[in-house]
């Protein structure tokens, strides 16, 4: 056992030694994605530890990347986004992967293209029910991306190399239909009308049915969620409200609920809560 594998085994119940490895990493955020490919161990503390927590992020923020900027150490690359002269429907991207959407009347494409490597691939999902008006829904995750049909009860899971890992029903029970898909950390969150499913992806690329909650039909259509304190706590958004909604807690009503004007979509700035509105 070497003394990496030491320190990460007494980090799982020890805060100091957490906290020891945390600084060691910081000290090098250029070698976190290589670091992240030594094992299952370093990705997860990494993970965790780094690039989900919020004050990490922001000292990443203020003292790495615009330190960089100044002295203008950033490369610049264009990559060609393009596919048989189809324009897109939608663009989503994180650091790592850029999806956009090239779907045609009849079928549904999503053409994944690697910022780093610049390889594309262009993933066929199959034809759409046009007497549904289906869509076709995409999320980008840490380590995978989703994909749904608007008006069918399935979710797939691939690697970011376009691979299928793995798929799942939403719900046992009927779902017609689908608004969209989030997804934060390891979670999934799907979104009807009046409904709000949880889902679970796991280490080994496996995703399941965690939680559903039924939101109160006069509050209007369910636009938007995003997370919240804790990985059981989201928001979500409203016509006019915003509710607060713990897991841990009590899955059959929300703990608070805040008033807004007309929620197209919400976003979070770590205790700034962001709604977006609509143009009339």
């Amino acid at each position: 056992m070497s003394i990496f594998d030491d320190l990460f085994a007494r980090a799982a119940h020890d805060p100091g030694v957490a906290s020891f490895l945390k600084e060691v990493f910081i000290r090098i955020p250029l070698s976190l994605r290589t670091d992240q490919l030594v094992c299952k161990e370093w990705r997860d503390f990494i993970q965790n530890n780094l690039w989900d927590d919020q004050n990490t992020r922001n000292y990443f923020q203020t003292h790495v990347l615009e330190k960089r900027q100044r002295c203008g150490q950033f490369n610049e690359t264009t990559v060609d986004l393009s596919v048989n002269n189809v324009n897109p429907v939608q663009v989503k991207c994180d650091d790592d992967l850029v999806l956009i959407d090239v779907s045609n009347i009849d079928a549904a494409e999503l053409l994944l293209v690697n910022l780093h490597s610049h390889q594309r691939n262009v993933l066929k999902l199959g034809g759409f029910d046009l007497t549904k008006g289906e869509q076709l829904l995409y999320e980008i995750g840490h380590d995978f991306f989703v994909t749904a049909f608007s008006h069918r009860n399935k979710l797939l899971l691939w690697s970011k190399d376009g691979k299928l890992a793995g798929e799942s029903e939403v719900t046992s029970d009927h779902l017609a239909y689908m608004r969209t898909v989030r997804v934060f950390k390891k979670q999934i969150f799907v979104l009807s009308r009046s409904k709000i499913y949880v889902l679970h992806k796991n280490d080994d690329f496996q995703i399941a049915p965690f939680a559903s909650v039924t939101c109160p039909e006069s509050l209007g259509t369910v636009r938007s969620v995003v997370d919240y304190k804790t990985e059981s706590q989201f928001l979500s958004g409203h016509d006019r409200e915003v509710l607060v909604w713990d897991l841990d807690q009590d899955s059959a009503g929300a703990l608070r609920s805040i008033e807004t004007d007309l929620v197209v979509d919400i976003a979070r700035k770590g205790s700034v809560l962001i709604t977006v509105g609509s143009l009339q």
